[in-house]
């Protein structure tokens, strides 16, 4: 097993005082109403939200398949399910999200 050496920091790095800026960038992005900071567009906005304004959505004809894995969402989550499946053998993948037009095939 590979064992990591100490990092090694230098005398002139002040550890309380750099964890203090961060501590008070941080308080600066949070909320204290939480999730209800955030509204539910309506009406006219609501549009906006349906698909990318700078990409006109193309029609395509569907895509008919046998597959062992179709995974939703090609996020950070997504591709490392898919990295870890064609690890462990399972070749015939897909990665399906509503978010890219771009394919990607294991």
């Amino acid at each position: 097993m590979f064992k990591c050496e100490p990092t090694h920091t230098p005398r002139t790095v002040d550890i309380p005082a750099a964890r203090a800026k961060y501590a008070r960038e941080r308080d600066k992005r949070l909320h204290p109403e939480g999730q209800k900071q955030y509204v539910q567009p309506v009406g006219e906005l609501a549009d906006n939200y349906a698909a990318d304004p700078h990409m006109p959505v193309a029609a395509r004809a569907p895509v008919k398949e046998d597959l062992e894995v179709a995974i939703l969402g090609a996020g950070w989550t997504g591709v490392l399910a898919g990295y870890h499946l064609s690890n462990a053998g399972v070749t015939n993948i897909r990665h399906i999200d509503h978010a890219t037009s771009l394919e990607i095939r294991e």
